[in-house]
């Protein structure tokens, strides 16, 4: 017995690469930052930013110092009920849990993930407010040149923020009318599009076309596609 175990230590150091097995949620925590949220780990680094900061702020201040085998479904369940915070940013921090886990187990840390029964909700409180085409026509006029082109812009394609701020002139057929999408710009950094289908050309109509036009003959242009 005393060599199987002596085995299954030496087999655990090496599954896990370090002097030994976390004990602490805030333990594994460090292991997941350490494999998952390198640039090497293929996350965007929009994604490695919100996961950093629902760790920081939520899960590692709550739940640290506990045992791994201390979390328990139900008890996360209460806590995350008691949050007042959105639906969805609860079940965005029940997520993540769970893929820290997850990780745990692909590692041997733990043998459990206690996440898979957590029940939460990510279903609005209120529906967001859609501003009506009248409204959207009656807000235009009110903004500045710059603001007014962004506006419509946002209104007439439905593209994301990221994106619309990725956007350079290069990226703007005027002959075919259309804007191509290729790029995302998240925190001042550029990168690609949340996902494949978003790498697209979307359609723009001759009103918002005109209106850029309009906006590239009053603004500075060096040529550099900006």
């Amino acid at each position: 017995r005393r060599d199987a175990e002596r085995a299954i230590l030496h087999l655990r150091s090496n599954i896990n690469c370090e002097n030994r097995l976390p004990e602490t949620v805030s333990e594994l925590v460090a292991h997941y930052k350490k494999h998952e949220l390198t640039e090497e780990s293929g996350k965007r680094s929009s994604t490695r930013q919100v996961y950093q900061g629902f760790l920081d702020l939520h899960i590692e201040p709550n739940w640290g110092t506990h045992k791994l085998h201390e979390v328990k479904s139900t008890t996360v369940e209460r806590w995350l009920r008691s949050l007042k915070l959105a639906p969805a940013t609860k079940s965005k921090i029940r997520n993540i849990m769970s893929a820290v886990f997850a990780h745990g187990l692909r590692y041997g840390m733990t043998l459990v993930n206690p996440m898979k029964s957590v029940r939460c909700s990510a279903k609005r409180l209120k529906e967001p407010d859609v501003l009506t085409p009248e409204e959207f026509a009656s807000l235009l006029p009110k903004l500045p040149h710059r603001e007014r082109v962004m506006v419509l812009l946002a209104g007439a394609t439905g593209l994301r923020r990221s994106e619309l701020v990725a956007l350079t002139w290069r990226d703007i057929d005027f002959e075919t009318l259309q804007i191509f999408i290729n790029k995302s710009c998240v925190r001042g950094q550029m990168g690609e599009t949340k996902t494949k289908a978003s790498a697209r050309p979307v359609p723009l109509v001759p009103e918002v076309a005109k209106a850029l036009k309009g906006w590239r003959e009053v603004t500075p242009y060096r040529g550099s596609g900006d």
